[in-house]
């Protein structure tokens, strides 16, 4: 195997799989600030993960390493999408975390009676009209969609990998003329 394919595949199963607890980490935070700092990771991990893929591969020009990084984040996307979806999935079928949500969907129409009261209001009168099983059902299901959302960590690991990738050669050119 060439030694530009064994980095790549290194440092996006390596990296996928630490952007993925941390995706896991994001999703089961009950604070908003916790699951901004996780995006925050994810965002930069995916782009140290080109820029190291590049590193490696001792890429010489700008192009070379955008095309490392690229390949890099793709892998490293779809471990990250794995994880996302698995979590997801675990999440509706955990009662306590169904529960959660049914406790507080009440409260996060807050922000929706500010913008559209009379939406507010009719979404809230349809969730009293639920009985607790079709409550239940209707979270397991928002879950379940909220799952394929993680089919857009690949695309977002490869632009921020091949962003990572491209500058790698100006940060790293140097050291191999000494």
């Amino acid at each position: 195997m060439p030694p530009t394919t064994q980095s790549i595949l290194r440092t996006g199963l390596i990296g996928g799989i630490t952007l993925g607890f941390a995706v896991a980490a994001q999703r089961f935070a009950t604070s908003y600030a916790m699951q901004s700092l996780g995006l925050v990771i994810v965002i930069v991990g995916f782009s140290v993960i080109g820029l190291f893929a590049a590193r490696d591969s001792e890429v010489k020009r700008g192009r070379d390493g955008l095309r490392v990084g690229l390949v890099t984040g793709l892998v490293a996307g779809f471990f990250v999408a794995l994880a996302y979806i698995a979590v997801n999935i675990i999440m509706a079928l955990d009662p306590k975390q169904v529960e959660l949500v049914r406790s507080q969907y009440p409260q996060q129409l807050a922000a929706l009676r500010e913008v559209a009261p009379a939406l507010a209001a009719q979404s809230l009168a349809q969730w009293n009209a639920m009985n607790a099983k079709e409550q239940a059902a209707f979270t397991q299901m928002a879950f379940s969609i909220a799952a394929c959302c993680g089919v857009a960590y690949p695309l977002m690991g490869s632009a921020l990998g091949a962003m990572g990738g491209a500058i790698a050669p100006g940060m790293f050119g140097a050291r191999n003329e000494l």
